[in-house]
């Protein structure tokens, strides 16, 4: 099985191609620097990819390259403009388990109430479904508010576990409901980025543009 490798990408300014590409493996070892595809540079472990180094690119210039609490990345002296796919892949993952939420909740929905007949509890879980799609559709449309409707649906739903009589299956209840709003929160701040991202790679448009000319 091949070893996880992970990876990120960079832009030499906002808005133009990811151009710069760095993977590692756990543990910040067998560090891979490429340009356009092709290997510029390597560290071998975390050591050497703290101390960082200063590799010449084939187009000209240098890339500088250093992991300190974080990876810093820098093209002749300043600094490169981070890659948001990584980003944008978190935020669809996020979709991914909303979507699956609703469904669950929908297909509960369906089985308490030809089993019980509860109609409050598969009512209160139609809902649930409902809103959660509904979360899915905004953050398919790029808005962060999706993610902050899924994460209210999540508290609200959490509290309703409080009076579940079966405490083993309240408990597992909330914990996944913890793990959900957690990876939420982290999808929100990923959203966010790329909201900013997106903004500031629009085009300018002709009024803008002769409006900054002739400033």
């Amino acid at each position: 099985m091949p070893a996880f490798r992970a990876r990120r990408r960079f832009a030499l300014a906002p808005g133009e191609p990811e151009r710069i590409d760095i993977t590692w493996k756990q543990g910040l070892k067998d560090v891979r620097v490429r340009f356009d595809g092709e290997i510029v540079g390597r560290f071998a472990d975390e050591k050497a990819f703290q101390r960082g180094a200063v590799f010449p690119l084939p187009t000209g210039g240098t890339l500088a390259v250093r992991w300190l609490a974080g990876l810093r990345v820098r093209h002749d002296g300043r600094r490169v403009a981070e890659g948001i796919a990584h980003y944008r892949a978190r935020v669809h993952t996020a979709w991914f388990w909303i979507v699956a939420n609703g469904v669950i909740a929908g297909w509960l929905a369906l089985a308490i109430f030809y089993s019980t007949f509860s109609i409050i509890v598969s009512s209160l879980l139609g809902m649930e479904a409902a809103a959660m799609l509904v979360a899915a559709w905004f953050v398919r449309e790029g808005s962060r508010k999706g993610i902050l409707i899924a994460i209210a649906v999540s508290v609200v739903d959490g509290f309703l576990f409080l009076d579940e009589s079966n405490a083993g299956r309240a408990f597992m209840a909330l914990v996944w409901k913890g793990v959900f709003i957690a990876s939420m929160i982290y999808a929100y701040k990923a959203a966010k980025l790329v909201e900013a991202y997106d903004r500031r790679a629009q085009p300018l448009s002709p009024a803008d543009d002769s409006g900054r000319r002739s400033k």
